[in-house]
């Protein structure tokens, strides 16, 4: 993303506020001029294309079912165990416990 939105958005906002600046001689830029200054940059690079791309260029596209082998997760069978059977000291800890006697 940060090549391809926010890298150019960046770009387009210092153009748009040198622009701001050249056209407004004497005035100070405040924070309120930014949301205008930032919404026409904004809409020069935000588009469905251009995020697009900037996930894929990262690798963070679009569900991909077959993006890895069934080796790949060979690693995960290493520590895959069953559950042991149960031991006679587990059968006996079901049975009541001992009763007070008054």
């Amino acid at each position: 993303m940060d090549v391809y939105v926010y890298g150019p958005l960046k770009t387009y906002a210092n153009l748009a506020c040198d622009a701001w600046v050249t056209n407004h001689p004497g005035h100070t830029m405040t924070i309120y001029h930014t949301p205008g200054i930032v919404n026409s940059s904004f809409n020069l690079v935000a588009s469905p294309g251009n995020t697009k791309a900037g996930f894929q260029v990262s690798g963070n596209c679009l569900f991909n079912r077959d993006i890895f082998h069934d080796e790949e997760f060979m690693g995960a069978y290493v520590t895959h165990r069953s559950t042991p059977p149960a031991t006679a000291a587990a059968s006996n800890s079901n049975s009541e416990p001992p009763k007070d006697v008054d």
